[in-house]
């Protein structure tokens, strides 16, 4: 586990994810992608990188130190108390839906009892060192592009019903993993795109 830092940072709490899932929503950001291409619609979206990709149970933005080492301190007591659990990546999907998609993702499957407590608790954390309530209900999933923000409503449109079809015609392959700890990161703006570095390690049961 890693000190907390000594000046404001934007955080975020999250669960990693092992290697092969990450070649797992590498196979299915190209197989999106290449279903796109076909149509002519590819360039709509701006895809995730795969190393970035993560499972987030809450992000906070701008916290101060005090607060980083109130949520490490807390983080650290909570998951003394968590079991391991399993979970699979899921199905294609769309946020706010596919008629208009902003955010293309891919659900979370398995044990989401377990991860919906363990971000209960969380987000009992995060409001105890000061942040407010999320006001959105937690809806866990893994992000493999956003729409780019010049496209056309009509283009985005014609690329949410061809990941409808895709969603229906050909579901995506599951890929199962264990979760024995989360992550407390730090996410550095920059100009190529965030950067997210490890403020601590939190495993559970220790």
């Amino acid at each position: 586990m890693s000190a907390a830092a000594t000046t404001d940072l934007r955080t975020f709490v999250a669960v990693e994810l092992p290697a092969e899932v990450k070649r797992a929503i590498a196979g299915e950001q190209a197989r999106v992608q290449a279903a796109l291409a076909g149509q002519g619609i590819a360039s709509t979206l701006r895809w995730s990188p795969v190393d970035n990709i993560h499972l987030t149970l809450r992000f906070l933005g701008d916290t101060t130190p005090a607060q980083q080492r109130g949520l490490i301190d807390g983080l650290a007591a909570a998951a003394r108390a968590w079991p391991p659990f399993a979970l699979s990546s899921g199905r294609l999907g769309c946020f706010p839906n596919c008629r208009a998609p902003r955010v293309v993702w891919q659900g979370v499957a398995g044990d989401v009892e377990a991860l919906a407590a363990i971000q209960a608790e969380v987000e009992r954390l995060v409001q105890g060192v000061g942040f407010a309530a999320e006001e959105r209900a937690f809806s866990p999933h893994l992000t493999l592009a956003r729409a780019r923000r010049e496209v056309s409503r009509p283009a985005l449109q014609e690329t949410g019903r061809a990941l409808a079809a895709l969603a229906a015609d050909s579901p995506s392959p599951a890929v199962s993993f264990g979760v024995d700890h989360v992550v407390y990161f730090h996410s550095d703006l920059r100009a190529g795109g965030s950067v997210y570095a490890p403020l601590a390690v939190l495993p559970f049961g220790v």
